[in-house]
């Protein structure tokens, strides 16, 4: 399965080239991604990235024949608004757990809970990555000052 994570109008939607089952995947944590333009999203895909592996010698396989398939039930926020998409942090995490959570057929189910669980891991390691030098200096003491009460 190569997974490609795109982003359209500044929310991330998930693509995977299915190998496996000869499937291209859409998988959109919001659900709000028109059929047409799914099917356009997965046939440019296609096309442009069938171009580039011949081009490379990587495959031989060109991909605009595989079917268009997405599991019909699987893990995506619940919307307030249905007419107007709510601004969400949250898909930019869910294409990372289904990349996770795929075996190319179905998408174990998760919960929010395991959404906001994630962000909590990605924060702790970007705050103690050995590349924050920022962190740095935030765990680093205070200097110790005196304070004089003034008796007023």
């Amino acid at each position: 399965m190569i997974f490609f994570p795109v982003i359209i109008q500044r929310h991330w939607v998930l693509i995977c080239v299915n190998l496996l089952y000869k499937t291209l995947n859409f998988f959109d944590s919001v659900k709000m991604t028109s059929k047409q333009d799914i099917e356009r999203i997965l046939k440019n895909l296609a096309t442009k990235f069938s171009t580039l592996c011949l081009e490379a010698n990587v495959f031989s396989e060109v991909f605009n024949h595989f079917k268009s398939y997405s599991p019909a039930n699987y893990p995506y926020e619940a919307m307030v608004n249905e007419t107007r998409r709510t601004v969400s942090l949250n898909c930019g995490f869910y294409y990372i757990l289904y990349m996770d959570t795929f075996d190319g057929s179905t998408v174990r189910d998760f919960e929010q809970a395991t959404v906001l669980q994630y962000w909590k891991i990605v924060a702790y390691k970007i705050f103690h990555s050995s590349l924050n030098k920022a962190a740095e200096d935030i765990m680093k003491p205070c200097p110790a000052k005196s304070y004089i009460l003034s008796k007023e």
